[in-house]
């Protein structure tokens, strides 16, 4: 990795320091899993928010770049399309009242959300010049010095710290779900998010992102590929689905490839499975890297396999990885 990328996709090299983050070309954007179409650029939604520009699509819909024109303010407005079914839409207001309810400064604020005819719409902060982790690595050769993706994943378990406080779990931590802004790491995507309780199930979409499919899984929501091994085989939905995938989304920052892609790849669930049950490899000893030995042992416990070995909240996860900062960064 040439050190003219690593610097200027840096935007956090210690805790409380952040640097601007450079703009970015236009990503490309996945196809819409919908025959409808989506709204025109200058269209008006509910009578306030003037579409601009069109950041990105997928099944669920649109997100656009939008004015308010109520108080001349840019927002990020996602829009569920038309003919979408009404448990969909359900879903879609469901989580978008969760997610205005939350204020962080690592987490993406909702600041309203509602319907115009048959679209559903949230408004959102815009964040200009940001970019998620996944275009992090590919700008930067796959991945990162180590005090930089540990100082990414220390701010990403205070987002996670203050969620779990408030008794909402995301269920869908990845690269892809982790924005780098001017203010450093923020947690996106809230489609999946649900608060905790008796009777949650684990419902939504599933994002198999490669997998095949070979057997049904009733209710499994999120993306497999960063789901802990008892969630992949239908255990109970708790805060451990979050710490588990912060401790995978580290290991990617790291390396560059999830622990099961290290030997060969899963193909399936099932494989995913398997490979999920076994201890994932040491950086140092088993890869070569060149980290420090407690951030190889924070990895080891944050990705056991065994769910009482790992550890009990996304704060405890902060306070032994920060101090690995501390002391070697």
């Amino acid at each position: 990795m040439r050190e003219s990328d690593y610097r200027e996709a840096r935007t956090a090299t210690r805790v409380g320091r952040k640097k601007s983050v450079p703009r970015l070309s236009e990503a490309p954007t996945q196809p819409v899993a919908t025959e409808q179409a989506a709204p025109r650029l200058g269209t008006v939604i509910d009578g306030r928010y003037q579409l601009l520009d069109l950041l990105g699509r997928g099944g669920f819909g649109a997100v656009y770049h939008a004015r308010d024109l109520a108080t001349g303010e840019h927002v990020a407005l996602k829009v569920l399309l038309s003919g979408e079914e009404r448990r969909r839409k359900r879903r879609f207001e469901r989580s978008a009242s969760l997610l205005c309810a939350l204020r962080h400064p690592g987490v993406i604020a909702g600041l309203a959300y509602g319907s115009d005819q048959d679209l559903v719409f949230l408004a959102m902060e815009h964040l200009p010049d940001s970019q998620d982790l996944e275009q992090v690595l590919l700008r930067c050769g796959g991945r990162l010095p180590w005090p930089d993706a540990t100082q990414y994943a220390c701010e990403l378990l205070e987002a996670l710290d203050f969620l779990h406080q408030q008794q909402v779990i995301h269920r869908d931590v990845k690269p892809k779900n982790v924005l780098l802004s001017q203010r450093g790491v923020v947690l996106i995507d809230f489609d999946l998010a649900k608060r905790l309780g008796p009777g949650l199930e684990d419902s939504g979409e599933l994002d198999l992102n490669g997998l095949t499919e070979e057997r049904t899984h009733s209710g499994l929501t999120g993306t497999p590929l960063y789901m802990a091994p008892e969630r992949i085989e239908g255990g109970a939905v708790d805060a451990q689905a979050d710490l588990y995938a912060a401790g995978l989304v580290l290991f990617v920052l790291l390396t560059g490839k999830l622990p099961s892609d290290c030997a060969t790849a899963p193909r399936t669930i099932r494989e995913l499975s398997c490979a999920r049950r076994l201890r994932p490899p040491m950086l140092g000893a088993d890869l070569g890297y060149e980290v420090p030995a407690e951030l190889d042992a924070w990895l080891g416990r944050a990705l056991d396999p065994r769910p009482r070995q790992r550890f009990t909240s996304a704060a405890e996860m902060y306070e032994q990885l920060s101090a690995v900062l501390l002391v070697h960064g």
